[in-house]
């Protein structure tokens, strides 16, 4: 019914903590859960497709999120349901979801549609330009600040835009579109590279933190002082001390080597930090404090029926 509509899962995760009878109104409890379609999450099923051979495919989902889902303002919402209206839970405005689709339009070929392009790929690169690199959330949809996948995306979505443009000879916007991504891409490592914080040593100079907060006057500065809480009945930390492994977008993307010095050094800190053996291989939790310590309390509580808890996040296997 609705082509390339693919959920982001099938499974609704904490749907047992949810009551199924009447809420408001008399209807039912909304719990979408995974069963939507985000277009972070469809971006992922995108490039499975085009490894796998299916561009039909891969074109429907594109034009699902630019026909169906994309808002008014140039933006997507963080999740609709497969009609691509804005889902009951939505909500937050999360610039990667918009950088996506347009990398999608890129990589599937379909650059050289005008009415795509003047319809959909404009407005989404516009809201880029006005809104980046930092507005709403980060990809695990709990902190604003400065985040290093994030503004990866921003920087590979507008390169894509600048080409998309040239394609349909649009050199002025090109120009913005390539000069915003360069802009970006100069400053990624002076918003979110920390030369100061609690990993560095010898061999290890400077490295990526999770996100980075505004100061009290605006300014985006990593090695600040600067704490937060980190939510789900979690600590609240200084940001140097907060590890994933987003910047690996960065490489992924293009927008660095692999063999960048602080993307080497990160990976360092990455590994001491929340990479976990498992019977099955190394496992990564969302992100970690201290080496051997996670703190992310987004997960079920695993101790005995009746018995008191912090949750602690369980290791992740898609985490980069």
């Amino acid at each position: 019914t609705f082509p390339g509509a693919i959920a982001a899962g099938l499974a609704s995760p904490w749907g047992q903590s949810v009551p199924a009878g009447n809420a408001t109104n008399g209807l039912p409890n909304y719990f979408g859960s995974y069963r939507e379609v985000f277009a972070r999450d469809l971006y992922e099923a995108f490039a499975g497709l085009l490894v796998a051979g299916d561009v039909s495919t891969a074109r429907a989902a594109t034009r699902f999120l630019f026909e169906r889902q994309q808002q008014s303002n140039g933006s997507m919402p963080r999740n609709s349901l497969t009609n691509g209206l804005p889902a009951p839970d939505t909500g937050g405005v999360q610039l990667d979801e918009t950088a996506d689709p347009i990398l999608m339009d890129w990589q599937s070929g379909l650059a050289g549609d005008a009415t795509l392009y003047e319809q959909h790929v404009i407005p989404a690169a516009d809201f880029l330009v006005a809104n980046g690199p930092s507005d709403g959330n980060e990809r695990w949809e709990e902190q604003s600040g400065y985040s290093p996948s994030t503004i990866a995306a921003e920087i590979a979505g507008l390169t894509a835009a600048a080409n998309i443009a040239r394609v349909n000879h649009d050199p002025v916007r090109a120009a913005v579109y390539q000069a915003t991504a360069d802009d970006f891409a100069r400053n990624i490592k002076a918003w979110t590279v920390t030369t100061t914080g609690p990993f560095i040593s010898p061999t290890v100079p400077g490295y990526f933190i999770r996100i980075t907060k505004p100061g009290p006057t605006g300014a985006i500065d990593p090695n600040a002082a600067i704490s937060y809480g980190l939510g789900n009945g979690s600590v609240t930390v200084d940001q140097r001390q907060v590890i994933d492994a987003g910047f690996l977008e960065l490489v992924r993307l293009g927008v660095l080597p692999a063999s960048d010095p602080d993307v080497s050094a990160s990976l360092k800190v990455v590994d001491d930090t929340i990479e976990r053996q498992t019977p099955s291989g190394p496992g990564f939790y969302r992100y970690g404090t201290t080496p051997q310590e996670s703190v992310d309390g987004y997960g079920d509580c695993f101790q005995p029926s009746g018995t008191s808890c912090s949750p602690i996040g369980a290791p992740w296997p898609t985490t980069d």
